[in-house]
């Protein structure tokens, strides 16, 4: 069982929970609406992937990247966002990331869990 912590705002998070709900072999174990939370949450479940919206309030994406790095270093961390162009050459450095933009919609997201999922967590 692949085991998902979403960090995204309450809305969004029962839509990616809604989505990955169908998907055999995954679970999501924990969520959090702030990267202080988060930080809280994947340190002690260390899950095998984190979704996070580049976008929530108050989150600087490349600072919650690295954050979330150091607290679960061998989770898979995928980062969802508009721009995503953009955050990839921020964070092409951090191992084990991916980025996913929103506006290719849900499958783009169960497309790059499944390659987390797949190819395993992220380094150690």
């Amino acid at each position: 069982m692949v085991t998902i912590v979403i960090v995204d705002a309450a809305v969004m998070r029962r839509a990616v929970r809604e989505t990955l709900r169908h998907e055999v072999g995954l679970r999501v174990v924990g969520e959090a609406g702030s990267l202080r939370r988060a930080l809280a949450v994947v340190e002690r479940i260390q899950p095998d992937i984190i979704l996070v919206d580049a976008e929530i309030a108050d989150l600087d994406a490349p600072t919650a990247v690295r954050a979330l790095r150091q607290r679960a270093p061998s989770s898979a961390l995928i980062v969802v966002t508009i721009e995503p162009d953009r955050l990839a050459r921020v964070v092409e450095h951090v191992g084990g990331t991916q980025v996913v933009s929103k506006v290719d919609g849900p499958a783009a997201l169960l497309g790059a869990v499944r390659r987390a999922a797949t190819h395993g967590r992220g380094p150690t």
